[in-house]
C-alpha cells in the first residue's frame, strides 16, 4: 500500500481513504468516542518502538517505579479503572461490551429495523457476585507514544517475566491466603463482533481493539480478601531483574 507524507500530511490511496471514512461513519453511528487525542500522541519524529519477547515494560511515576525496584508492588482493584482520568488507562474492568450488527426484528408479525444494539456482559460468577481481581499492567513495547499516552515519568524493563511472576506470586500468596495469580497477554477483540468469552480468564484478559496499541501483558491476582482496596506487597527480586528507571521524553 502506497503511503507517503506530503507537506506534513499523510497521503493514502483513494480506496483506503474511502475505507477509513466508512469506518468513521460506523463509529459515529455506534457513538464510539476517541480513546486518545491522535494529534497529541502521534509525532512523526518519535523513535521506532522496541518490541520485546521476554522483557516487559512497566510505565509509571518515578516514585512508584523506584518503589517497585526496591521490592514494593501495588496492584489496583478492577473497579477503579472505570473512573480513571487518563483515557489510555480508563476502561470498565468489571464488564465487556460489544455491538451487534444491524438486523431486522419481527414483533407481532411486523418487521422493524434494529440498529445500535449493544450487549454488556458483567464479569459475574454463577452466584451473581462480580469477579474479584487486582491487576498490574505491563507492555511488550518500549515506546515514547505509550509513555506520552499514560502521562508517566518513565518506565522500567522487567528482564525476565517468568521470574517476576514467580517471585511476586509467592509474595502475594504468603500475605493473602487463598489468592491465585495469572500472567498472560491481553487478547484484543473487535467490539463490532461478539467475542468468544467463555471462562473468567477470557474476560479478564480481553479488551476492546481500541486498546491494542498498548500491547498489554497483565499480571492478575484473583480472590484477594480486600477486593476493593489496593494490594501492596513486598518482594525480594533477584539482582538485576528490574532495570533503572528510563525515560524517552
Amino acid at each position: 500500500m502506497n503511503l507517503f507524507f506530503q507537506e506534513g500530511r499523510l497521503r493514502v490511496p483513494s480506496e483506503v481513504s474511502l475505507a477509513f471514512r466508512e469506518a468513521l461513519s460506523k463509529c459515529e453511528k455506534r457513538r464510539i468516542v476517541p480513546k486518545l487525542d491522535v494529534e497529541k500522541h502521534i509525532v512523526a519524529e518519535d523513535p521506532t518502538p522496541i518490541f520485546h519477547e521476554q522483557e516487559k515494560v512497566r510505565f509509571g511515576s518515578n516514585m512508584r517505579l523506584e518503589a517497585m525496584r526496591a521490592g514494593t508492588v501495588c496492584l489496583g482493584p478492577a473497579k477503579i479503572y472505570g473512573s480513571l482520568a487518563n483515557a489510555a488507562q480508563r476502561d470498565d474492568e468489571l464488564g465487556r461490551k460489544w455491538h451487534l450488527p444491524d438486523t431486522v426484528v419481527t414483533l407481532g408479525g411486523e418487521s422493524y429495523p434494529a440498529s445500535d444494539l449493544v450487549i454488556h456482559r458483567p464479569m459475574k460468577l454463577k452466584d451473581g457476585t462480580y469477579v474479584r481481581y487486582h491487576c498490574l499492567s505491563m507492555s511488550t513495547k518500549e515506546s515514547v507514544k505509550l509513555q506520552r499516552a499514560f502521562d508517566t515519568d518513565g518506565y522500567v524493563l522487567i528482564h525476565d517475566s517468568k521470574v517476576f511472576f514467580d517471585v511476586l506470586s509467592e509474595a502475594l500468596r504468603r500475605k493473602f491466603k487463598g489468592i491465585s495469580c495469572h500472567l498472560a497477554a491481553v487478547r484484543y477483540f473487535d467490539d463490532g463482533d461478539e467475542p468468544n468469552l467463555i471462562t473468567v480468564d477470557d474476560s479478564v484478559f480481553s479488551k476492546s481493539i481500541a486498546f491494542q496499541y498498548q500491547s498489554e501483558m497483565r499480571f492478575v491476582a484473583y480472590d484477594a480478601p480486600v477486593p476493593e482496596d489496593w494490594l501492596e506487597v513486598s518482594a525480594s527480586w533477584p539482582d538485576g531483574l528490574i532495570s533503572p528507571v528510563k525515560s524517552l521524553r
